[in-house]
């Protein structure tokens, strides 16, 4: 750490310096009006007219302070308005810029990062979405980098499952591009760049942005069509989102203090019936199905106050928390550069006890100029710790417990003590630092650049649990669970750049070089310490061990290149080409070729567009076309991976060696790749009042990575393949409107939407079925199937119940009354469709009933400022998605035989008790030999929703002599949502679109101040 202030003293010295040597030229910049023009630039000019790296902005009042000597000029300049040069004449008194408005588009002028450089908005071929961040941020409060994303850049899926601050949410590109025979590998994560630094080789579990604090962001830059993104080849299938934080700008040093308090809500829990009327539901059932056996005591002895509770378990668990992230930043720049260092501290505890997430974070940058600005010297540390702990899942919480519990025979006083005795502890510790070195024109028309970034990364996780005597049980278990992993990534990224203009022609080519080096290691160890407790108080511990540990390392080289042509300022050209090569291949299969390439036409800047420029003051038309890749996670799964498992043959104990997935290698595998086309029109009308951008694409996602089952007789069960293909495609429209400029008051506000459409083109060149399973091996009631949305919801479909006996169908050829797996079917019983005609109800029967991926995506945002204050609104919308009502169903047909589980109020719902009955939902009997089946798509349900996600309030304070400025301000995180599904949160699903409610999403209410000095 010690070279970083040293950098950072050396800095400042050399600016306090040059600054003393000159005078300070003073003055304003204001528009037509008068208002001050805030971030308007003044910057100093040469004897030659050329701009020298000396500047500063407009501060918050239209303020300026620029050191310089009498009678240089300056360059004052903001998008939108004509530049105007000012000579600095004399010290007194401070100067007025009036600035004239032009007819230069702000799109104009606008870059945005889009890969090992930056691009003017107006060249961009490609499909690339930006939001720029900076003033957000530091005007309301956001709880992670995921919120401020969440509805601002059409065709990118932002979705929080759950309300566990520990989990991440899942974020999508265009739509799902994966498969996965289980629940694992299902989820197309996007590659993310920080600060330049590629976050790859990252598991699914792992989230990039969890160590980023929202308050240092500047810019996000989404790349969404292969044309934009193959300049990263092997990393891009599922797109590209760079992010770019704060850095210095010119002037006085700045010091920004942020604080952040707010209290998480709890959100709608589960509706559960309590006391008295759980009691009488319950006995009313066994009265009803099961007469002939007593009933427990649980529901007979009601006068016993230890029987006779009305608890809401729910409560127990949940509770209300808090959230409180503060954050101090020092930020400057100068002639030779600049710096900007940030600290935060952030504490967000979830509503489920013992669920937090606590994070530190120090992120530092800084750009040095030498040699007259021939040389840039880039730096970044930045070091983040993020510590989380939880509760797995929702029975260890103990929220689907009877209110009339406890009892010393029941699950929840375990089920509390997971809550209180377990700590499950997951401790991220990431370090990731660059150096980077810029050659500015060492000849001319080249820049040359080298970077290289080093990122660490290590993860503790420790599950320690203690049961209780409390519970009644004969043993006392003290499970101690261990596991760390840790990983290097070494990346160096080197390009050359020429550039120039030839006439009306600009062309701009980069080619470059990259090298990876990538390894991994991890332990686990298995702990279990037990007393057994059943003859004496002190007895000798029985201890059960285990351990493994991993390594894992994997290299990549590339080569890439990128050409931009622009011609008159009309006609565009941009394609690129990268080679990667991997040694997670076969030798066969070790390089993979990613090309793509786009045209454009500014169809405004034609004369026999002229006399329609005052409306629309620019067009364009652009076209692409690309590929970009994607590799496996595992470093080994070509060579395949072997295990040594121990068994015995004819009393023999010995090792018996076999690859660890059941199946052998495959030195075929290859890239998956991604191959997309784009028709895309930008349009802005009335000098960008309005702005309008559509696009049509089609992205196909071939040999994707899938499993295949393998028959007994191989001696295997499964073989990984490239052997499936997936297509989305859609269109995505987005406008953005300054509705209102007038005197105090401005409204601002864009809306986005798009749609995508997902089907399977191909499984394994034979199109099979694949049923997908979890991790037990049990039914996912989701399908893979050719032709379906991935994921499509595979289940049974009835159309009533049977009301009596007779309306139960008789199979002509055997007599017998149709049986649903086997068994009998009796009234009360769903009445599923028999697809085959077979008069027996079983797997064969199911049928695609439901797609879980959206139709539709969107978000309306809006911002109005009139005088000092400020309000924002930010809403997100999903229309056409199929969900399942997973805790609808268990609360009904899962009903605990017992009396010990939780149980909702059934008045609320149509269940069927006798013949003639008109009822939604079939008979509830937990002793039937034939139960109705979770999969029954009468709980698929309608997950369209329209979602407030916040609303902030705020009021800035300038003109005071102890600071620049101060904005104190309210926001309000996840309002309301509406819908019409019957759970409480159709936001709240999985990528499968299974609604549980575990952990609700929490309503929170926060206050925040930001103070810059």
């Amino acid at each position: 750490m010690k070279h970083i202030y040293i950098t950072i003293i050396l800095i400042l010295s050399v600016s306090m310096t040059w600054a003393q040597e000159r005078a300070n030229f003073r003055g304003s910049v204001v528009d037509e009006k008068g208002d001050p023009l805030i971030g308007a630039t003044v910057v100093e000019m040469n004897s030659d007219g050329q701009l020298t790296g000396n500047g500063t902005a407009v501060d918050m009042n239209g303020n300026f302070v620029l050191p310089l000597k009498l009678g240089t000029k300056v360059k004052v300049s903001f998008i939108g308005y004509v530049d105007q040069v000012v000579t600095f004449a004399k010290k007194f008194p401070p100067v007025t810029v009036r600035m004239k408005p032009s007819d230069v588009s702000i799109d104009e002028v606008q870059v945005v990062s889009v890969g090992f450089g930056e691009q003017d908005k107006k060249t961009i071929t490609g499909s690339v979405g930006s939001f720029k961040a900076a003033e957000l941020v530091s005007e309301m409060t956001t709880i992670s980098a995921e919120n401020i994303l969440q509805g601002k850049i059409p065709g990118v899926s932002v979705q929080f499952t759950t309300g566990d601050p520990t989990k991440k949410p899942i974020i999508l590109i265009r739509g799902l591009g994966t498969l996965g025979r289980n629940d694992a590998n299902k989820v197309s994560s996007p590659l993310f760049v920080i600060d330049g630094v590629e976050m790859s080789n990252l598991s699914e579990d792992e989230n990039p942005l969890e160590t980023i604090n929202p308050e240092d962001i500047e810019d996000f830059s989404v790349l969404k069509d292969a044309s934009a993104a193959a300049i990263y080849g092997s990393k891009a299938a599922n797109g590209v989102i760079i992010i770019n934080t704060k850095r210095g700008v010119m002037g006085k040093p700045t010091i920004n203090i942020t604080n952040n308090f707010g209290i998480n809500f709890v959100g709608q829990l589960k509706n559960t019936a309590g006391g008295n009327l759980e009691r009488r539901q319950k006995v009313d059932l066994w009265e009803r199905y099961n007469s002939q056996v007593n009933l427990p005591i649980h529901l007979t002895d009601s006068i016993n106050p230890f029987w006779n509770n009305s608890t809401n378990w729910q409560d127990e668990v949940f509770r209300p928390a808090t959230y409180v992230s503060n954050t101090v930043a020092i930020r400057a720049a100068g002639k030779i550069g600049n710096y900007s260092l940030s600290l935060n501290n952030k504490v967000n505890n979830g509503n489920r006890k013992n669920s937090k997430t606590e994070r530190q974070a120090i992120r530092f940058l800084s750009d040095l100029r030498l040699w007259e600005n021939k040389v840039k010297i880039s730096t970044q540390l930045n070091f983040s710790r993020n510590n989380n702990s939880r509760v797995s899942n929702a029975s260890e919480a103990g929220v689907g417990t009877s209110s009339l519990e406890p009892s010393l025979g029941s699950d929840i006083l375990s089920s509390l003590q997971h809550v209180d005795n377990r700590r499950r502890g997951h401790v991220a510790d990431k370090l990731v630092t660059s150096f980077g070195v810029k050659l500015l024109e060492p000849i001319p028309h080249v820049i040359f650049n080298t970077n290289l970034d080093y990122t660490y990364g290590n993860t503790s996780v420790t599950d320690r649990y203690r049961y209780d005597v409390a519970k009644g049980d004969s043993n006392i278990d003290y499970t101690v669970k261990d596991g760390s992993s840790e990983y290097n990534n070494l990346t160096n990224n080197t390009t050359i750049n020429y550039f120039n203009d030839f006439d009306k022609l600009n062309l701009n080519f980069i080619v470059g070089q990259s090298i990876q080096y990538y390894n991994e290691k991890g332990r686990y160890s298995y702990n279990d310490v037990r007393y057994s407790m059943s003859n004496s108080l002190s007895t000798t511990p029985v201890k059960f061990t285990s351990s493994s540990s991993g390594y894992g390392a994997n290299t990549e080289l590339s080569y890439f290149s990128r050409l931009n042509l622009k011609y008159d300022d009309r006609y565009l050209l941009a394609m690129s080409v990268r080679a990667d090569g991997s040694s997670k291949f076969g030798v066969d299969n070790r390089w993979g070729y990613f090309p793509s390439g786009s045209v454009g036409w500014v169809f405004s800047e034609e004369d026999m567009f002229a006399r329609w420029k005052k409306i629309v003051n620019y067009g364009k038309v652009r076209v692409s076309w690309g590929v970009t890749g994607k590799t496996f996670y595992n470093n080994y799964l070509a060579q395949g991976i072997m295990q040594n498992t121990a068994r015995s043959y004819m009393g023999y104990a010995g090792i018996m060696p076999n690859f660890i997935k059941g199946g052998f290698q495959n030195k075929d595998l290859s890239w998956e790749t991604s191959e997309q086309w784009d028709v895309g029109v930008d349009l802005e009308f009335f000098k960008n009042l309005f702005e309008l951008k559509f696009d049509y694409y089609r992205k196909l996602n071939k040999d994707v990575l899938l499993d295949r089952a393998l028959p007994n007789t191989s001696g295997y069960t499964l073989q990984d393949l490239n052997s499936a293909s997936i297509v989305n495609q859609g269109f995505e429209f987005s406008v953005k409107a300054t509705l209102m400029n007038k005197d105090k008051f401005r409204w601002e506000a864009d809306m986005n939407i798009a749609s995508n459409d997902n089907f399977v083109k191909s499984i394994y060149g034979t199109n099979e079925d694949i049923r997908r399973v979890d991790s037990n091996g049990a039914s996912t009631g989701t399908l893979i199937r050719v032709g379906q949305a991935t994921n499509s919801l595979y289940y049974y479909r009835s159309t009533g119940i049977y009301q009596t006996e007779s309306e139960i169908p008789i199979n002509p050829a055997t007599g017998r009354k149709m049986t649903f797996l086997g068994k009998t079917i009796k009234p009360g019983f769903p009445i599923y469709v028999d697809r085959n005609g077979d008069y027996t109800i079983n797997y064969l029967d199911r049928g695609v009933e439901g797609d879980p991926n959206p139709k539709f995506i969107g978000g309306f945002n809006t911002y109005l400022y009139y005088k000092n204050w400020y309000l924002y609104v930010n809403t997100t919308f999903l229309f056409k998605r199929d969900i399942i009502n997973s805790a609808l169903v268990e609360s009904i047909l899962e009903t605990n035989k017992n009396a010990t589980g939780a149980m909702p109020d059934l008045s609320q719902f149509s269940i069927w008790q006798n013949g003639g009955d008109e009822a939604v939902y079939p008979s509830i009997n937990p002793w039937a030999a034939s139960k109705p089946l979770i999969q029954d798509a009468r709980y698929i349900e309608d997950g369209s929703y329209f979602k407030i996600g916040s609303v902030t309030l705020g009021y800035r304070i300038k003109d005071s002599k102890w600071f620049k400025n101060m904005k104190i301000y309210s926001t309000v995180s996840n309002l309301h949502t509406f819908h019409r599904f019957s759970g409480a949160n159709p936001e709240v699903v999985n990528s499968d679109g299974t609604y549980t409610n575990d952990y609700p999403l929490p309503l929170t209410v926060a206050m925040g101040l930001n103070i810059v000095f």
